[in-house]
């Protein structure tokens, strides 16, 4: 499929694969933990755009196997804005597994209150859509005890740095990584509190 950008022909997906792939990318964000209110609103205004557009819903279903993860982004999408969805989305929303519906019911704005209260919430997220522990515990193992951060360079386009720029550089590192340290040692107390509380909500 080609979109005319002012008179440029430009290749992009049709408008079911780009739903879904926006779905996708959400998700992902979701998982990593850093999902933004943005990501959410595109989605959410799409939803109450085609509310009632059965036409679409019913192709974009025809051509789905697995829906988990578009249903997931979906019901996001519909907790966060509270948009108008059609009765097609909504039905997908509510035949979610219970695990990841318990997850909604505790933590669907935990993404949200991280911007002023660090947490991982995501994390039982994540592990309601990997089946077998060994897989679950390397995810936690790489979200709560990260062994390699992302490095950041102050001012990353001088090439030749002279002494002044290299000390600066090297202070400014080990401030990041010892922010970033402390970031994810401070969530450690949440995570343990906030796994009892979805066990037992598992556990109705």
């Amino acid at each position: 499929m080609k979109r005319e950008i002012r008179g440029l022909s430009v290749p992009t997906l049709n408008a079911y694969d780009g739903l879904s792939y926006t779905t996708w990318h959400l998700v992902r964000h979701l998982v990593r933990g850093d999902v933004r209110a943005y990501h959410v609103y595109e989605l959410a205004h799409f939803l109450h755009r085609t509310a009632d557009d059965d036409d679409f819903w019913r192709h974009w279903r025809r051509r789905k196997s697995s829906t988990l993860v578009e249903a997931i982004a979906f019901r996001l999408a519909i907790g966060w804005f509270e948009c108008p969805a059609h009765p097609g989305v909504q039905e997908l929303c509510q035949a979610l597994p219970v695990s990841v519906r318990r997850w909604f019911d505790l933590f669907a704005f935990s993404p949200l209150r991280s911007l002023e209260h660090p947490n991982k919430d995501e994390l039982f997220l994540h592990w309601c859509l990997v089946k077998e522990w060994p897989g679950r515990l390397q995810i936690a193992k790489q979200r709560l005890l990260p062994v390699h951060f992302n490095s950041a360079t102050v001012d990353a386009h001088v090439a030749a740095p002279d002494w002044r720029l290299r000390l600066k550089r090297r202070l400014f590192g080990t401030w990041f990584m010892a922010q970033r340290a402390f970031h994810h040692v401070r969530t450690l107390a949440p995570v343990m509190w906030n796994g009892v509380r979805w066990r037992r909500a598992l556990a109705k």
